[in-house]
């Protein structure tokens, strides 16, 4: 065919990949002088046109038998591919081993965290309206804290807006429960018990297993769980057996529901409906009351409703009930019921502890920056190797192969090396889960189907990874002549284009040191927390929880068992308390009216006011820093007295001394009627002391009795021991039964629960440490290989210098430098990143450590001693080698 005459070479290539050459040739010839004739009749565009129709319905017949030809050649060259992937892996097994298992390690430590954190997310979320399902929180002005409670009457506004579907309240309370059938039977002091109205089940999706919702409108009846059920009647029938709690109400169980999940923020144990409450407590003031934050108040929107319209219109109807003074003092708002597990930090009376969306964040970029370190590792490795194999690309194109199967060649065995680390990290994941829930206090677990949200994305990250860290080398080796290969020149060509390699290694010493800077800054902070002295005396101090106080007779026996108690032997003080020290203020938010202020205080200002025994103050050594404490001898005290800690003494602008004999008065006034009002004479002012967490600062508070008239408010016991723990836990327990032989004795020590109050913070710290070392581990997985591949290549090089002269120590001197160049950059980026997240987190904290220089130096030091430790021990062995070895070798 003349030139002319022959067809553009667009068609040619279009038609090869209908078939094989040899039936091209085939074609070609057979359309030739058709060809001719066509253009010379029709002009070439429409010649071309003819031909490639012409050639396609040539080529029809045989398709079938090209497909067949396709894909018997396509699983031959898949099968090429494994084949030659397994035996480059098998012949550099050191260098595979190092390489998935720095992947292996990052991929299961994504995972354990990456679980941990997705379980944190998840809570509430299995409600099916959970998105309409919102908590009413009230929000105090000029502060960023809020009360999650509201009052029994909170109800009523809430009532006048329509996009509101439902409104139910919660009331929970540590109450004695009692089997009424067995006479023998304790009374047990249950925590979980719930009353609610009757639509609970509307707004809640808890399953019913017996029994009917609408039993929540009866004041007789109660639900019980599944696991309660089971704890209180064994495989009897629950339904209409009865029980009775506190002194005499009795209910009968006429449902039973499935145990409440472990990802929701409130968990139940006994339901009951708000009647019953009023028939227990036959007080009508808290029912009565907007503001008394006593009850939660959950609403569910109407669909389409949004709740930013809605807080408007709670505002105008709580002002239309409680005045527009008061409703711009505490602002009613509603919290989504999804954010209250993680965004409930500044919120306080939660039915249960909640975490911090700060440590959801912290352990999400732990998980990513371990999973970043084993890609680089990863990628690093790879194209270390890379450029090992340029002269296999050189002898391979010689033979024919072309750029595309170089290119899917090493993108296949990039795959594979990842798909292979993805498969055994999981594995390894699920073998270390039971250790992970222990660390996380957890009851996390791998459920592939259920989970595919989590999984496809990590499969997502191993593809990416293998697709970085196979596409630079099959991009730059598939393209290389091979002429240049076979010669040498184009290996040290590759080999000195180290600055992707350099990049990479700083961005993991970069993750590895803000790590290591984050759990030292992390573990001080626990220590600090640990050991800083709380202002009180917490060794050896049990507490006894009492029953509730509400009759002349539980006084009495209340004043019994503190004098059995006191007649111990091992016991040296005894005294009362309303909240345990170091567990709450008291009974906070009081309005407050002082003698002599300067300024009157504004209903915004609130005081807590804490009920404490005469002892109180001696038995928790609190030092006196004016007047006196409370004494049995005053004879006035009980009722009349109160002590100021410092805090409350500079909130009303006197010293020490000018606020002795001052009056002071604190109660809650709310529609036109008071509550809780007493006021009393200052005696003596205390040195402040923590008697919350120090995440808070220390709060005022006016200390006053809660001896004689005042024993209802009472809740504890604090008993301070000399003696053996053993024999005076048994000599308390006689005691207690004496007075209460239908209840059990509930007693721990006061240092021990306070440990407990950081147990979210200890965790932290101990997952920090944890995979700290398991990221320093992979880098150093990453850094051993490299500097393997480093030594290889540089053996040559050592032979010479070490035949001129050069010592061992110059020689691991002169290996070291380049990366003693590149921790200090990664040294100098990881400071500040560290700090800023560091210090954001201890900004949580009201008291805190202040964060130091020698934090980092430390960090920088001891990833560097690692480093250096993991890369002197292939520079040791390559610097030993006899020179004449290592020459005659290259």
């Amino acid at each position: 065919m003349h030139e002319n005459q022959h067809p553009p070479q667009w068609i040619d290539r279009l038609l090869e990949s209908f078939c094989s050459p040899h039936l091209l040739e085939e074609v070609q010839g057979d359309l030739q002088e058709l060809y001719g004739e066509w253009r010379r009749k029709y002009g070439e565009r429409k010649a071309n046109w003819l031909y490639l129709w012409h050639a396609l319905k040539f080529f029809r017949p045989f398709a079938l038998r090209k497909n067949q030809y396709s894909n018997t050649y396509r699983t031959m060259m898949l099968k090429h591919y494994f084949t030659t992937a397994y035996r480059n892996l098998m012949k550099h097994k050191s260098f595979s081993i190092i390489n998935v298992a720095g992947l292996v390690l990052g991929i299961t430590c994504f995972t354990l965290i990456a679980l941990y954190v997705r379980y944190e997310l998840s809570f509430d979320r299995f409600h099916p309206d959970a998105d309409r399902i919102y908590r009413v929180i009230q929000q105090q002005a000029g502060s960023g804290d809020a009360f999650s409670r509201t009052g029994g009457a909170h109800i009523t506004p809430l009532q006048d807006i329509a996009e509101l579907e439902e409104i139910v309240r919660l009331y929970r309370t540590s109450i004695e429960v009692q089997r009424l059938d067995d006479a023998r039977a304790e009374r047990l002091s249950e925590e979980q018990f719930y009353f609610a109205d009757s639509n609970f089940f509307d707004v809640f999706n808890f399953q019913l297993l017996m029994g009917d919702k609408d039993v929540l409108a009866s004041p007789s009846a109660v639900i019980l769980t599944e696991s309660t059920a089971q704890r209180y009647f064994g495989d009897q029938d629950p339904l209409g057996q009865a029980i009775r709690i506190g002194d005499s109400l009795s209910l009968e169980v006429q449902g039973v529901m499935e145990d409440t999940p472990e990802n929701a923020h409130f968990s139940v144990d006994f339901l009951t409906s708000i009647a019953a409450l009023k028939q227990y407590y036959n007080n009508p003031g808290p029912f009565e009351s907007y503001w008394w934050p006593w009850l939660w108040t959950f609403v569910k929107l109407q669909p389409g409703a949004e709740a930013a319209a809605i807080n408007s219109q709670i505002v105008e109807a709580v002002k239309k009930y409680r005045g527009e003074n008061v409703a711009k003092q505490i602002v009613p708002q509603l919290q989504p019921i999804t954010s209250i597990h993680l965004y409930s930090t500044n919120t306080t009376g939660d039915p249960s502890a909640n975490s911090d969306i700060t440590y959801v964040a912290i352990f999400s970029a732990i998980s990513l920056l371990i999973l970043l370190i084993a890609c680089i590792n990863f990628t690093n490795l790879s194209l270390a190797r890379s450029v090992k194999r340029a002269k296999e690309v050189g002898i391979r194109k010689a033979a024919g192969a072309g750029r595309g199967m170089l290119m899917r060649q090493f993108l296949g065995e990039s795959f594979l090396l990842s798909i292979l680390a993805l498969t055994v990290g999981l594995l390894l994941a699920e073998l270390l889960l039971p250790y992970f829930n222990d660390l996380a206090h957890r009851s996390l677990e791998i459920a592939i189907l259920n989970q595919l949200s989590f999984w496809l994305p990590l499969l997502g990250i191993v593809i990416l990874t293998g697709l970085l860290a196979g596409s630079y080398p099959a991009w730059i080796l598939s393209g290389l002549q091979a002429a240049r290969v076979l010669k040498g020149s184009v290996g040290q060509k590759l080999g000195s284009r180290q600055w992707l390699q350099q990049s990479l290694v700083v961005l993991q010493f970069v993750a590895s040191i803000a790590l290591i800077a984050g759990t030292l800054i992390t573990y001080q902070q626990l220590t600090f927390l640990q050991e800083t002295s709380l202002g009180f005396e917490q060794e050896q101090v049990l507490t006894v929880p009492v029953p509730e106080i509400s009759s002349t007779d539980q006084v009495e026996k209340l004043t019994a068992l503190e004098q059995k108690f006191s007649q111990l032997a091992g016991v040296s003080a005894v005294s009362r308390a309303y909240e345990r020290p170091g567990f709450g203020n008291g009974i906070d938010n009081r309005v407050y009216e002082v003698e002599g202020l300067a300024e009157e205080a504004t209903s915004n200002d609130r005081i807590s006011r804490q009920h404490v025994g005469y002892e109180y103050f001696n038995l928790l050594d609190i030092p006196l820093v004016s007047g006196r404490t409370f004494s049995l001898e005053s004879g006035t005290d009980a009722t009349d007295a109160v002590v100021l800690n410092e805090a409350a003494v500079k909130k009303f602008g006197f010293t020490p001394e000018t606020a002795l004999g001052k009056k002071v008065r604190t109660y809650v006034y709310e529609n036109g009627q008071t509550y809780g009002d007493l006021t009393g004479t200052v005696i003596g002012v205390v040195k402040d002391y923590h008697s919350t967490s120090l995440r808070e600062r220390i709060a005022p508070t006016v200390f006053m009795s809660n001896e004689e008239a005042y024993s209802y408010y009472t809740r504890h016991l604090l008993v301070k021991a000399d003696g053996s723990p053993q024999q005076l836990m048994s000599s308390l327990e006689g005691a207690w039964k004496n007075v209460f032989p239908d209840r059990p004795l509930v007693a721990s020590y006061l240092d021990t629960e306070l440990e407990m109050r950081y147990q979210a913070e200890q965790r932290l710290g101990d997952i920090m440490v944890t995979f700290s070392v398991l990221a320093i581990l992979i880098a150093c997985l990453g850094l051993y290989g490299l500097a393997s591949y480093l030594a290889e290549r540089r053996t040559k090089e050592m032979g010479i210098r070490k035949t001129l002269g050069a010592s061992v120590q110059q020689l691991l001197l002169l290996f070291n430098q380049d990366f003693l160049r590149l921790i200090g950059i990664a040294f100098i980026i990881a400071i500040p990143i560290a700090w800023y997240a560091m210090d954001r987190w201890l900004q949580d904290f009201a008291y805190h450590i202040s964060i130091g220089p020698l934090i980092f130096v430390v960090a920088g030091l001891l990833c560097l001693g690692i480093a250096l430790l993991t890369v002197s021990h292939q520079a040791l062995r390559t610097a030993r080698t006899n020179p004449v070895d290592s020459l005659r070798n290259e």
